[in-house]
């Protein structure tokens, strides 16, 4: 059985006035994925017609050091984010996992690797 670590989210509103500029740094700025209106993995939007243009949007909490700067930056200053803590979701991969069966190893070799583990990317990342 893998061990589970819970990570943190943030729900995020951002506002803006200016369509385009809010689309292209969220563009930017969703790493995880494309700009769309269902769930994805540690990412998700939603946008509401109307002006001003309102974005809601649910990310990992180590995605979000600099999003505000670098929104605001893609923007020209337009956008406005706000971030505030949503839930807690338990991540499935386990961040000291070393192949040990024969089967693992066949799998994944050494370890060495293991491509897209998030929960060693967070660990790392906080380390820093």
């Amino acid at each position: 059985m893998r061990h589970q670590k819970p990570t943190n989210v943030f729900y995020q509103e951002v506002e803006s006035t200016l369509e385009s500029s809010a689309m292209s740094g969220f563009q930017l700025a969703s790493a995880a994925g494309p700009l769309c209106d269902e769930p994805m993995w540690g990412l998700a939007f939603v946008v509401e017609e109307g002006s001003p243009l309102m974005v809601h949007a649910c990310l990992p909490v180590t995605e979000s050091f600099g999003f505000a700067d670098e929104l605001r930056r893609w923007t020209s200053g337009a956008s406005i984010a706000l971030l505030v803590l949503s839930h807690w979701e338990a991540l499935l991969e386990d961040p000291f996992f070393v192949p040990k069966t024969e089967k693992e190893k066949e799998e994944f070799g050494d370890g060495a690797g293991i491509p897209n583990n998030t929960a060693r990317k967070q660990i790392d990342g906080v380390r820093r």
